[in-house]
């Protein structure tokens, strides 16, 4: 299982600009030689109001993104695992299910080594996933959503994505935690 690293235990390069995929020489050398600046806090993300309960499967090649993933959805409260690559995305889910406690929630990246979001998500309902599957792309464009679609995932949510995008997507597929009152 992934885990995040401790926030003072990081120094974040903040870049004053960015680049967008795929990278062209001129773009990437622009915002590599740009001025960078270093900080030793994270940058905040709103605490969501709900709460939520579930295990969710993240299928993500990057770092980055594992990383800002898991940070999310840890503090609304859902339980994380990372599969690196859409072949151990599906070993990961088929192995949840043979154990009788599938995960709740697949977000699935679209584009990963070993086996591509949309293959992964095939075959996984080839074998007879039925838990829901959430398309991650780095587009918004309505070709791309049909295809996940296609595909057989049962929603659609472009990067960059906000807490609340999110949470959307996670109020319709997991379960409320109840609302425990301390005392």
């Amino acid at each position: 299982m992934f885990e995040t690293p401790e926030p003072e235990s990081e120094t974040l390069i903040m870049l004053s600009t960015c680049s967008s995929k795929p990278a062209v020489r001129g773009s990437l050398l622009t915002v590599m030689t740009q001025p960078v600046s270093t900080r030793r806090e994270i940058p905040r993300i709103p605490v969501p109001a709900t709460k939520l309960t579930g295990r969710v499967l993240v299928a993500e090649d990057n770092l980055s993104q594992q990383r800002i993933l898991c940070f999310m959805l840890k503090r609304m409260n859902v339980e994380v695992t990372v599969a690196a690559d859409g072949r151990t995305a599906c070993e990961m889910a088929e192995e949840s299910q043979l154990a009788r406690r599938p995960y709740d929630l697949i977000l699935m990246d679209i584009h990963m080594p070993q086996r591509d979001g949309y293959e992964a998500t095939r075959y996984l309902r080839q074998q007879g996933w039925q838990g829901p599957i959430v398309a991650l792309t780095a587009c918004d464009l309505l070709g791309d959503r049909e295809a996940c679609l296609n595909a057989g995932c049962d929603a659609h949510l472009a990067k960059p994505f906000s807490v609340a995008e999110l949470q959307e997507i996670l109020l319709r597929f997991l379960i409320l935690a109840p609302n425990r009152s301390e005392c």
